[in-house]
């Protein structure tokens, strides 16, 4: 099957989806290029990192953003932080992880 028939079965059969991105016109598929979109960048640069560290007045303040980096979690990991899963004496930090779901360091 053609990526044209896949869509086109699903249409027929009212199926998503519904609309057919390959060009009717032969003569025109092979200019075909989807458009890629550029991902948001993850990381802030050098710079606004030095600025943040500047502004910030407070090593505890400092350190909260600097755990955070360091550890390399997802954001999502780290908004569920809890007081309870930091421990300070043993330079921890516990959280849900995004993969298994499980509470890890």
């Amino acid at each position: 099957m053609t990526v044209d028939g896949f869509y086109t079965s699903h249409q027929h059969y009212g199926r998503r989806p519904v609309v057919n991105p390959v060009p009717e016109s032969r003569d025109r598929r092979a200019r075909l290029r989807p458009k890629v979109r550029r991902a948001p960048a993850l990381a802030i640069p050098d710079r606004l990192w030095d600025e943040l560290f500047t502004q910030t007045r407070c090593d505890r303040n400092r350190a909260l953003p600097a755990c955070y980096v360091s550890s390399g979690a997802h954001a999502g990991e780290l908004l569920g932080v809890r007081l309870e899963d930091v421990d300070r004496s043993a330079g921890r930090l516990w959280m849900i992880t995004k993969g298994t779901g499980q509470r890890g360091s």
